[in-house]
This record gives C-alpha cells, structure tokens and sequence, in this order.
C-alpha cells in the first residue's frame, strides 16, 4: 500500500532478493561522478545515497533529495517491507491475511543496498544514509547493525528515539495482537468513539486526524499492523545509539521540525544529552512540522548540514 499523489511520475521500479525479502527500489541521479567526470545521467560511479521514506509513502518521495543533496550521489530510493511490492517472499509468507509475522533483521540492510548500489553502478565504499520519520528508525538500525557501511548519515524526524508502552504492548505480545483485532473488527465504532471525544474536547484536532487516518479503513488497519510488526527489530536501544554514532567517523545529522507533532524535537533530547560534546553529531530543528519533505525545508536542512 502506498500513496502516489495525482499527477506525479511514477518511478522506474526495479528489485532485489535477499534471503526471502523481495525488495522494491527506484534510482535518481545526474551530473558528474566522484571523479569529477561528466556521468551518464544515471549516476554510475558516484558514491550512493540510500534512502527509507515514511510510513504509507511512495518511494518516490525522496527521489528529490538527490537534486538538492551538496554532494553529487547515485541515489537509490528503497520501499520499506509491505510497502510498494517490498515484502517478504520467504517460505510460510503466502496466503497470510495480516501477514508480518517475519521480522526483517537490521543488518540486511547494509546487505540490500550494497546490492543494490553494486548492480547499478554506485562507487565501492561507504553509502550516505537518508532516513524519514520510520525510515528514520529503519536508518538508524541500519547504522548500528553495520557502522562500517555508511558514510554520512542524515535522519530526518527520525522514529526510534523513544518507544510508546502502545506499542511495545501491541506489537510484542499476544494480548496486543488480540486487542488489535479487536480494533480492527469493531474500528466504525471506535472512530465514532473518538469522534465524541473531539467533540467534548478529550482528543485534540491533531490526535483525531491522526487515528482517523491509521483507522480509517481495513487496508490501513492492516498496513498499520504489518508494518509495525515486520520492522518491530528495526528499533535499537539509545545507548547502542549513542555508541556507533560516538564512533561513526562521518558526519551525522537528526533534523526535527520544530512545530512537528508527530515526532517532537523533544524526542531527540536524551540522545543529544549522551552525544554532548561529540563534534561530528549535530541537532536542528527546522521551521516545519512533521513534513520535512517540501521543497523549501529541503533546501533549509542541505544548507543546515552542509554549511554548519
């Protein structure tokens, strides 16, 4: 499941295999290549830049990045699993209505996009990692599983930095698996319940738009849960965190829309806490809510990142 607004160019799709998962991607890329030789308008021989986009989104959404990106990079844009045609094919997959009862494990990243990057024609080396909301989180398991793989790494309202007792609950146990059916099944009168709540001012404008969305329909309840579900590992500890970005000898960068309420800036502040005084590791916030991916706040985090 995805969403591809109106009007907007459909990708050229292609795909990988990697120990059961069949992974979508789509690549962009233009100008010179590291050696500052006239490429090929496909990006061969640049370093990459891999990127994870947030959850019910298109891969397509980060394409853009490369254009505004300060260095010249093969960007490869990648469907997260149960988004787009990414999901896992492995034995026991087929045929299951809620499906997500594999987990993808983190260090198969590192594996996939190096695939990915050799097979079209990326430099050899450490990949540049641009993740957003739960490609954040996705970017962020990826960095610690396999440090030696990435070289900068940008998170954009990064998920991850702080876990909700919701959703340990719901995604890690049975009782939660229950209650999630429940939802699903009984969903037109919860929504009618949490439209009375907005009415007598229990539930803010922005938290009943918010669960309206997730609720809103089967498909959605179900690509809630599988994708909960399938990259319930991608979620590291903060002090491993901490850890790998201490040690990781390129840049990082966690930029926050300062009005975001969906991932507040807040989220990032323990983390920053344990980093203080780590000089290659910076905090932003930008001026933008949770949607850090108009053209504007683009321009606004390259400039943040590479002219700090």
């Amino acid at each position: 499941m995805e969403f591809l607004e109106t009007g907007r160019e459909r990708a050229e799709r292609k795909w990988v295999e990697v120990e059961g998962w069949r992974i979508e991607y789509a690549c962009g890329g233009e100008g010179r290549n590291e050696n500052g030789e006239g490429g090929d308008g496909k990006g061969e021989g640049r370093r990459a830049l891999v990127c994870f986009h947030g959850f019910a989104r298109p891969l397509e959404d980060m394409l853009p990045w490369g254009e505004v990106w300060g260095e010249e990079r093969k960007v490869i844009s990648i469907h997260l699993p149960e988004h787009g045609g990414s999901r896992d094919v492995g034995p026991g997959a087929q045929g299951r209505e809620w499906g997500g009862e594999r987990a993808i494990a983190p260090e198969l990243w590192a594996i996939i996009a190096r695939q990915i990057a050799d097979a079209e024609g990326a430099a050899a080396g450490p990949m540049d990692l641009l993740g957003y909301s739960i490609g954040g989180r996705v970017a962020l398991a990826a960095l610690v599983a396999a440090p030696e793989a990435w070289g900068r790494v940008v998170l954009l309202a990064p998920d991850g930095l702080r876990k909700s007792p919701f959703y340990t609950v719901t995604v890690h146990t049975q009782v939660g698996r229950w209650a999630w059916r429940a939802i699903d099944r009984r969903a037109e009168r919860m929504l009618r319940t949490l439209d009375r709540w907005h009415r007598w001012g229990l539930l803010t404008k922005h938290l009943h738009g918010f669960a309206h969305f997730h609720l809103a329909s089967p498909e959605m309840r179900r690509m809630v849960w599988k994708g909960w579900r399938v990259h319930r590992n991608c979620w590291p500890s903060l002090g491993a965190v901490a850890r790998v970005m201490r040690a990781h000898p390129a840049p990082v960068d966690l930029c926050f829309g300062q009005h975001d309420r969906v991932i507040p800036p807040g989220n990032g502040r323990r983390l920053a806490q344990r980093l203080k005084g780590v000089g290659h590791v910076h905090f932003h916030r930008v001026p933008a809510g949770h949607n850090l991916q108009r053209p504007d706040v683009m321009k606004a985090v390259v400039e943040r990142i590479f002219q700090q």
